[in-house]
């Protein structure tokens, strides 16, 4: 979650119930599109793609949008099944 949500939300949650509780879907939640980490390896094509006229600048932005979104999507399915949101599980 920290690839693409902001430090003060994930570093405020003390506990995984607390991290369970981050609206992920939130604009305000989340990074810039061009501050989402998307890995070193994959950082590193990109650039190699730019430098060498492959793909264009906007090209490039989409990619990092779709890995926003992908993040987002895939992180909000997580929490919506994690055992710790159903009630019978709570201690």
């Amino acid at each position: 979650m920290t690839r693409f949500l902001k430090e003060r939300d994930t570093a405020s949650a003390k506990t995984v119930t607390q991290l369970t509780k981050i609206d992920v879907t939130l604009n305000d939640n989340r990074k810039l599109s061009k501050a989402v980490d998307i890995g070193v390896i994959t950082k590193r094509a990109l650039d190699s793609l730019k430098q060498n006229d492959q793909i264009t600048q906007q090209e490039q932005r989409q990619f990092q949008l779709d890995c926003k979104a992908f993040l987002t999507r895939t992180s909000e399915k997580l929490l919506e099944k994690c055992p710790l949101k159903f009630p019978w599980f709570a201690f």
